[in-house]
């Protein structure tokens, strides 16, 4: 997470641009006293009610859409990138990826061909995420989304500024 911070608040500060923090309840207050404590940035709106990253999408577009966000530079992990995007597009943003963590050099030598714990951990996030593009496909088929939505307009807005 550190690492997707760190990303963030040197984007914001390099364009001045003001930051949105979302996520689960039980992260968002240390996302946003890490950004503002040790990085120098304090973020503008924060969204803490979100269980995945199609609630991510949809709970911030609540927050920032009506406030004219509709461009964003979307920070999350290389390996999830892609269809986190796609989640945020579809909630209405035209976004601007912003991958954090991008995979480095490979082991030298033998080593190259036995599994490395980071080795073992890229191809977990690699098998989760090319599960998860179906899967979210597959939700918005069945409708599965559109519940969500309606129980998102029922319950009271998020938390903002």
């Amino acid at each position: 997470m550190l690492e997707r911070l760190t990303l963030a608040a040197f984007l914001a500060r390099h364009y001045s641009l003001p930051v949105a923090v979302s996520g689960a309840p039980f992260e968002t207050p240390a996302m946003s006293a890490t950004l503002s404590r040790n990085l120098g940035v304090t973020p503008r709106w924060i969204e803490s009610g979100s269980r995945d990253t199609y609630e991510n999408a949809q709970l911030s577009a609540r927050i920032l859409l009506p406030a004219g966000i509709k461009r964003i530079v979307l920070v999350t992990s290389s390996t999830h990138e892609w269809r986190a995007a796609h989640e945020f597009m579809a909630a209405g943003f035209d976004v601007v990826p912003a991958p954090a963590g991008v995979l480095g050099d490979r082991e030298p030598g033998v080593f190259r061909i036995m599994p490395s714990p980071a080795g073992l951990m890229r191809s977990n996030s690699a098998v989760y995420e090319l599960i998860g593009e179906p899967m979210r496909k597959l939700q918005a088929a069945l409708g599965v989304r559109e519940r969500f939505d309606q129980a998102v307009r029922r319950s009271a807005p998020p938390a903002t500024n």
